[in-house]
């Protein structure tokens, strides 16, 4: 864990990594693909469920025009944000996530609690994602056949 240097440079670039990671769920409850896109490199890879990631932030823009329209409404609220620097412009960043979907086409509303594990990288633009892995806690609701990575969890 790199924590030497400049300890107000550190703090300011663990709010900046904080404020991105805020970023990106405010622009999936806003349905706003070209946010949420933005907030990734330009060939980040994004593991959502098994099999191969999605690759670039224009295929993350794409998923997004896809999938947030499916809700009316949805919320997502981090905590527990843990940052660990590996180089001045590479930090691994863990968060606990609950999200809540209400279905645009009615019925049960959906809920998820997941983590991030998100490798973040210095870029011209600020802080980006350049990898992002939402593992599965717990879901309610969600259809049969979706599929998710899962945390793995000590005995």
């Amino acid at each position: 864990m790199l924590e030497e240097g400049k300890p107000l440079e550190r703090l300011a670039d663990r709010m900046e990594i904080e404020r991105l990671l805020y970023r990106y769920c405010r622009s999936a409850d806003l349905n706003d693909p070209e946010g949420l896109a933005a907030c990734f490199t330009e060939d980040c890879l994004a593991f959502y469920a098994p099999g191969p990631p999605s690759v670039g932030s224009a295929e993350r823009r794409l998923q997004a025009e896809h999938d947030l329209p499916l809700f009316a409404a949805t919320s997502h609220n981090l905590s527990g944000i843990i940052i660990d620097f590996e180089t001045p412009n590479r930090a691994r960043a863990q968060s606990a996530l609950y999200a809540w979907h209400r279905p645009r086409e009615g019925g049960q509303d959906l809920h998820l609690w997941a983590r991030y594990h998100d490798v973040v990288v210095r870029a011209p633009a600020g802080w980006l994602i350049a990898e992002r892995r939402l593992l599965l806690v717990g879901e309610q609701g969600f259809p049969e056949g979706w599929s998710w990575l899962t945390i793995e969890r000590a005995s």
